[in-house]
């Protein structure tokens, strides 16, 4: 469902669907190791109601370590060194939805590490964050639409994330984010043509 590789491209790390089941892969060994569940909740948090809240998205920082979201919206992290899964005190920002039969949380979309020990990262509510891995601080950067999901990030050369966020059946925008904060998002409208009565294509 979502994978990550470590700096040095000997391990791929992932995560099972729909049973959140995280592995390993060595490369040069070509073996599997399963290293147990990330998640031990079932919530349907959505915007697609009927699919498992399973985070959508790992890495491998920096510090060797891999990270995403995990129960109750809190990061967690796997040391290879220990062969550990533990729970940080990390929150990511979302809608949180708790009754008497229902416990639901955010997931992560993408996570990038845009220099050592800083990560970006977006959810599935639509938020943008950051969190620093020293310090095992989190910050909430705001969230460009009313909608939810941020579908795809990527870091470009001009120092700016760029995004797309949207639900997938509505109209879906691209944004961009400086991360050096001075002008933050930015709004390059709705990726799509419309021909009518000929042909519309939505992104």
């Amino acid at each position: 469902y979502a994978m990550t590789i470590n700096t040095d491209k000997t391990k791929i790390y992932g995560i099972s669907y729909p049973d959140a089941v995280f592995f390993e892969y060595d490369i040069p060994s070509g073996k599997f190791y399963r290293h147990g569940q990330w998640l031990s909740a079932k919530a349907y948090s959505g915007p697609e109601r009927s699919w498992r809240s399973v985070p959508r998205a790992f890495i491998c920082a920096s510090d060797g370590k891999v990270y995403s979201s995990g129960d109750n919206g809190l990061m967690y992290t796997f040391d290879p060194a220990s062969g550990k899964i533990s729970q940080t005190y990390m929150r990511i920002p979302g809608e949180y939805w708790e009754t008497q039969n229902y416990n639901g949380y955010p997931v992560v979309e993408q996570l990038i590490e845009v220099k050592p020990g800083v990560v970006y990262g977006s959810c599935n509510d639509g938020f943008l964050f950051r969190f620093d891995l020293e310090s095992q601080t989190l910050m909430v950067l705001g969230k460009p639409r009313v909608e939810r999901r941020m579908r795809a990030m990527t870091l470009g050369h001009d120092g700016r994330l760029y995004m797309i966020a949207g639900e997938k059946d509505n109209v879906c925008r691209m944004f961009s984010y400086d991360i050096a904060g001075e002008e933050g998002f930015l709004d390059y409208g709705v990726l799509g043509v419309d021909r009518s009565p000929y042909y519309a294509k939505i992104a």
